[in-house]
This record gives structure tokens, C-alpha cells and sequence, in this order.
């Protein structure tokens, strides 16, 4: 654990190899610790971000420069030169005290945050609340289920219209009308914006898992945490974040659209996943599953293509239009045909694919085309589908 913990810094900034960083990822979903650790420094990153610089006065810099010489030492008018407070000594002071502050910070906040599980019974919701929970995608867990956060609920900012209310409780739901707007603080890792015209229940409220539904309409997500730690249920799928940005849209039908911005999503749903990185989206469609993820700026033939493949049985001729529209960057979408394709179409997929990012020398065709996972994990990784 505590090699983990030496590399956590490195780790968010991005200074470790991909596979190094992967192993991080998956410890820490596993480990408390190193995740408590992991958003100490990210929030200590974060603090140190917002200061502000200011330039000293040249004087400054000179007598700094001549007390590097060896020359005058930097003194001021009332402080004696051989005082513990000198300009040096006044520079350690300042430091130090910086320091201890964000420590401080950093630890009576986590420890707010991160208290253990209160085992007490939460108070039960009204049954209208509990059965659009349990009727939730993906909900295994009552909405009474206790946690460091069930009792408090998070907090709700309205930010246009009707007034709404201050907290939203485990089972509780929250709708916007046409002229409201608000903003939900996710426990302590983001906040959701929640768009006029929608409804949303918090499902679960848990240290390791924060949850929501979306039944209709649209949210906006900013998440800053550890992979797989909040979730979006919606009638056709469910959005796992990984670490990002993302504007989610479910329509009267229960069919949705995710476009993320920063950092990756997976969209998850009867044993398929589809891997959305930033500047692409995918769609679902109740009843018929999840849509292959796409770049936003694919060519309008390639899109209508792929439409019909995931949704209008398209067959051949709709993979043959998608394959010799694929620009290099549309290996994300070949990689994750290649296991919803089959036999001669699966290979047509391979060849193109193969001919934008070559296929690494460990792994091999026939593996590829036999759904090998390690291969196909490889190669996912050469083409840059991750999320860690």
C-alpha cells in the first residue's frame, strides 16, 4: 500500500506509464486508504491552484542575488541582521505556515468527509420514493440503506426558477419544471446540474458508491474522483464515470445521449459496455441497448451508418459505409465493433482497424477475431480507449 501512496502524486499529474497507471486505478477502487490519500493531494492540488502570483519588487530580487554572492546581505531598516527574522527567516516563516494551513485544511475536511458508517436505521421514505428507486437500473440497495451521507442527503442550490428544496434525501426525487434549474452538490467529489423539464432520484449515498436516475430529462456532471464511484442509472443504460465531464440527455422515451467532455465514461447495459472518451457521445435506445460510441465530428454518413447498424439492423452495406469513412481516430469505434460483429463483417473490421493502428506484435489475428480479452486489452490500450 504504501508504494501506491508514494506514487499518487505522479499519478494526477499523469507522469506514469499507462500501465502503471492502471494498476493505481484498479487499487483504488479496492483501497480506502490510498483513496482517502488520493483525494487529500487532488484537493491540495486544487487549493494550491487558485493562488494567486504577484511579482516582488526588483530591489527584492537584487539584494536576494547579492546575499547569493556572497555580497550585502538583505536587511531591513528594523529588523537586526542577525535576527531569526531576517528576509529569509520571514520567507521559512511564511512557507511553513502555508504548509501547516493546507494540511490542516486538507485533514479536518477529509475527516468530515470520510467518517465510517454510522450503522443506524435511516428513516423510510414515502412509497411513491422507494419504488421509483428500486425500479431504477442498476439500484440493489434500499433507498434506507445507511451511509456517511443518507442522513444529511446533498445539497440543492436552485439557480433559476421556482424555488426548490435545500436537500435531496436518499429516495428522495427532484424535478425541474420548464422555467427551473439546479445545482446538486454530489457528497464531496463534483456537482450535477440538472436542466428545466427533469426528474432525478438519489439512489444511494455510500463512501464507496454515489448514485443517481435519471428519468427524464437532462444533467450536466463535473466529477472529480476515483473511477467508478458515481454512477447515473437511466431507463435504457447506466453511466459509469471514470473521471470527468459530461452532459447526459434521457428523452420522454426513455432513449438517451451522452456526450462527455473531459475524461471517459462507460456506458453499461446487459453485459455490454461502450468506452466514451471526451469529444465523443453515445446513444441508447430503450428496449435495443447501448449505440457504439463516436466522435462528434464523424462525417454525417458515417453517424446515419452506425444509427443503422446498432439499431435498424443495417448489416454489411451500413459496416462497409462506417469502414471507409473511418478517419484514424475512429479506431474507437472499430475497436468496440469488432465484439459486436461476426464472422466475415468481424474480419473487415480487423483489416481496417489494423490499417489505422496496427495490431501490437504480442497479439494475433486469429486471436482478435476469437474475442481473446488480453488482446483485445492490449490493443484497446495502443489505440488510447482507457480511462485511467
Amino acid at each position: 500500500m504504501k508504494h501506491y501512496q508514494e506514487k499518487l502524486s505522479a499519478y494526477l499529474h499523469h507522469e506514469l506509464p499507462k500501465e502503471e497507471r492502471q494498476l493505481i486505478a484498479e487499487h483504488l477502487l479496492q483501497c480506502e486508504i490510498c483513496r482517502k490519500e488520493h483525494d487529500a493531494i487532488k484537493l491540495g492540488v486544487a487549493l494550491a491552484s487558485r493562488l494567486e502570483g504577484c511579482s516582488a519588487p526588483n530591489m527584492v530580487w537584487n539584494e536576494i542575488s547579492n546575499a547569493l554572492d556572497g555580497n550585502n546581505p538583505p536587511s531591513f531598516a528594523f529588523i537586526h541582521q542577525n535576527s531569526f527574522f531576517d528576509r529569509r527567516g520571514w520567507f521559512s516563516l511564511a512557507t511553513s505556515s502555508l504548509i501547516v494551513f493546507f494540511t490542516l485544511f486538507t485533514l479536518f475536511k477529509f475527516d468530515l468527509f470520510y467518517r465510517p458508517p454510522i450503522e443506524t436505521a435511516t428513516t423510510s421514505q414515502t412509497s411513491d420514493s422507494s419504488n421509483r428507486t428500486t425500479n431504477a437500473p442498476g439500484a440493489n440497495t434500499t433507498p434506507n440503506e445507511a451511509s456517511p451521507f443518507s442522513n444529511s442527503g446533498w445539497e440543492v442550490e436552485t439557480i433559476a426558477g421556482t424555488p426548490l428544496k435545500d436537500v435531496l434525501a436518499v429516495g428522495e426525487t427532484l424535478e425541474t419544471d420548464a422555467g427551473s434549474k439546479a445545482r446538486i452538490t454530489v457528497a464531496d467529489i463534483g456537482n450535477v446540474e440538472i436542466e428545466p423539464n427533469s426528474r432525478v432520484t438519489l439512489v444511494k449515498s455510500q463512501q464507496t458508491e454515489r448514485r443517481l436516475s435519471l428519468e427524464k430529462g437532462t444533467l450536466q456532471a463535473q466529477i472529480f474522483a476515483p473511477p467508478r464511484l458515481f454512477i447515473v442509472d437511466t431507463p435504457s443504460a447506466v453511466a459509469v464515470d471514470l473521471g470527468c465531464a459530461y452532459r447526459l440527455e434521457v428523452d420522454q422515451q426513455g432513449n438517451s445521449k451522452l456526450h462527455v467532455t473531459s475524461g471517459f465514461v462507460a456506458l453499461e447495459r446487459d453485459g455490454r459496455e461502450s468506452i466514451v472518451p471526451a469529444g465523443a457521445l453515445a446513444i441508447t435506445r430503450k428496449g435495443k441497448g447501448i449505440g457504439t460510441p463516436f466522435f462528434e465530428d464523424v462525417s454525417p454518413q458515417f453517424q446515419k451508418a452506425l444509427y443503422k447498424l446498432d439499431f435498424e439492423k443495417g448489416g454489411t452495406k451500413a459496416l462497409k459505409t462506417i469502414l471507409g469513412e473511418a478517419r484514424e481516430k475512429d479506431a474507437l469505434t472499430l475497436w468496440h465493433l469488432l465484439s459486436r460483429t461476426n464472422g466475415t463483417d468481424r474480419e473487415e473490421v480487423f483489416e481496417r482497424l489494423n490499417s489505422l493502428v496496427k495490431l501490437p506484435p504480442c497479439c494475433t489475428k486469429e486471436g482478435v477475431l476469437n474475442l481473446d480479452k488480453r488482446m483485445l486489452e492490449i490493443w484497446q490500450k495502443e489505440i488510447g480507449i482507457i480511462w485511467y
